[in-house]
């Protein structure tokens, strides 16, 4: 069994900064995404924290890399003042900055990694990985989604949209890697993506392209018990098989006053989550074997 001599231990969790210095576009307040990040950050910084995730989209992107890398800054700024590590997830939105000089600015390991703490594994995957975002249409990554979404367009695959992305073969099987590895040394899994992988805790819509095969890696794994993302700014919940789905409310479509954010107390047998405004507290417990 895995050491858990560390636990309890607690964590910071938002997601959907999506900072940009334009104008308010229906629920979407870009500006406000900084105000409330920072405010949370005054909150963080209050507390014993071990990491913070963000679960992707930490800019919205304007009016090309320039400007897009400019909003990007200040983000990475208010970040900055954490005094604890902090995991970026790669978004749809974030990859208005090259994918290389994102990740160089994230500080992120790569683009997809896991971390441990105690008896639990934290796996961050890059739900974009396969997909036409960031990407020089000559590529042939991108000639290669942009085949996979024009085979699959129609309402039968209704995230079939540009906006969307999977994670693709290679990580498939990496993540099942990781999985088998948490399970021999008894660890529980928490996974951080930005897209949602189940359609009861968000809607069709917003799902991984391959959410199907993911699900199917998750469901054959005793160690799983949490995939957390953000993408669908009204957030979501579910339950599969006692394993627990949860879409976290976006930080950009909340009002200061209210915020978005959580920090998550860690236990042995069990997650509580202390919701901040739109984000409503929970408990997430290790399903029963």
């Amino acid at each position: 069994m895995s050491n858990s001599s560390d636990l309890p231990f607690s964590f910071g969790l938002l997601s959907d900064v999506q900072y940009a210095d334009k104008d308010t576009v229906g629920k979407r307040r870009y500006r406000d995404g900084l105000v409330n990040l920072e405010n949370c950050v005054d909150d963080f910084r209050t507390k014993d924290l071990r990491f913070v995730v963000h679960c992707g989209d930490i800019i919205d992107g304007r009016g090309g890399v320039e400007n897009s890398r400019k909003d990007l800054i200040q983000v990475l700024d208010a970040f900055s003042r954490l005094t604890c590590e902090v995991h970026h997830v790669i978004g749809n939105h974030c990859l208005e900055v090259p994918r290389e000089e994102l990740v160089q600015r994230l500080e992120m390991k790569q683009n997809y990694y896991s971390f441990s703490h105690g008896s639990w594994r934290f796996i961050n995957v890059d739900s974009m990985a396969f997909s036409v975002c960031g990407l020089d249409v000559a590529e042939p990554a991108y000639l290669q989604a942009k085949e996979w979404l024009d085979q699959h367009k129609g309402d039968a695959y209704p995230s079939a949209r540009a906006w969307n992305g999977g994670l693709g073969e290679q990580q498939r099987d990496w993540l099942k890697t990781e999985l088998a590895a948490a399970e021999r040394v008894g660890q529980q899994v928490v996974v951080f993506s930005h897209h949602p992988v189940l359609a009861e805790s968000s809607t069709a819509g917003h799902l991984l392209w391959d959410h199907q095969e993911v699900l199917t890696i998750l469901d054959q794994s005793p160690a799983f018990t949490a995939w957390i993302n953000g993408h669908d700014h009204a957030g979501g919940f579910a339950e599969r098989n006692g394993r627990s789905f949860l879409t976290m409310p976006a930080v950009v479509n909340s009002d200061p006053a209210n915020n978005a954010y959580a920090t998550v107390d860690v236990f042995a047998d069990r997650m509580e989550i202390h919701g901040v405004g739109d984000v409503v507290s929970r408990t997430i417990r290790v399903a029963t074997k």
